[in-house]
């Protein structure tokens, strides 16, 4: 409940505005709960008003004219609630061979199913493990990156500071990325900071960074206080 699936979702709006194509495969939320979000994201509209039907004459037209980018080829979702991670390979391999593909997002891991055959099923742990190495494997193989949505243990929840630390499925990832938003726990109404927080990076530096979160538009925006102490 951090938040994501709209950080996702806003990577692959941004990836789309550039051109891009995109296949999101997401075994935890319809094409149609998917849709709202990214009207949400792109209009201003609250998701719950689009849900609803209460939008007005403006926003309705606003509402058409984005979801007409939407429906184009640049995006494909698969919203296969028992996808496994062979069926996933092949509809990316023949969506790449087909019109191009270049990001990939799986929303989540844990709902992905699959094991490795050489060891007969394995321990959750064992599945998971090889769900990452697969999902890698087919990144070097498209040459495109992939998001991987992963939930964390609730372990952390009886610590103290409740920031999100590695695991074992992260040895496979270039980029760690992390999302922490304070307020879940604490309940503060008006605290809409989230960090992201990257722990790793083959590629580049680790950090934080802030952003403010607004879920009833599933929207991340700039820190305003962040970018006024940048000015």
């Amino acid at each position: 409940a951090m938040g994501k699936t709209t950080l996702a979702l806003n990577f692959m709006l941004e990836a789309i505005k550039k051109n891009k194509k995109v296949a999101m495969f997401s075994m935890e939320m319809t094409t149609k709960e998917l849709g709202q979000k990214m009207l949400s994201i792109m209009t201003g509209i609250e998701t719950d008003r689009i849900k609803l039907g209460q939008c007005t004459p403006t926003e309705l037209t606003d509402l058409q004219n984005k979801w007409q980018s939407l429906i184009s080829d640049s995006l494909t979702v698969n919203d296969d609630g028992s996808m496994d991670i062979h069926k996933l390979k092949s509809i990316a391999k023949k969506i790449k061979a087909s019109q191009g593909l270049d990001m990939i997002v799986v929303d989540y891991l844990q709902l992905l199913n699959g094991t490795d055959k050489a060891i007969g099923g394995g321990s959750r742990e064992q599945q998971v493990s090889y769900l990452s190495r697969s999902l890698k494997a087919l990144a070097k193989d498209l040459d495109i990156p992939i998001i991987c949505l992963s939930q964390l243990s609730r372990a952390l929840e009886s610590r103290e500071d409740k920031r999100p630390m590695s695991g074992a499925i992260e040895q496979d990832a270039n980029q760690v990325i992390f999302v922490y938003r304070d307020a879940y726990y604490t309940k503060a109404e008006n605290d809409n900071i989230t960090e992201v927080i990257v722990s790793k990076n083959r590629s580049g530096r680790c950090g934080s960074a802030k952003l403010e979160f607004n879920g009833s538009k599933s929207t991340f925006t700039e820190y305003r206080e962040s970018y006024d102490s940048m000015v």
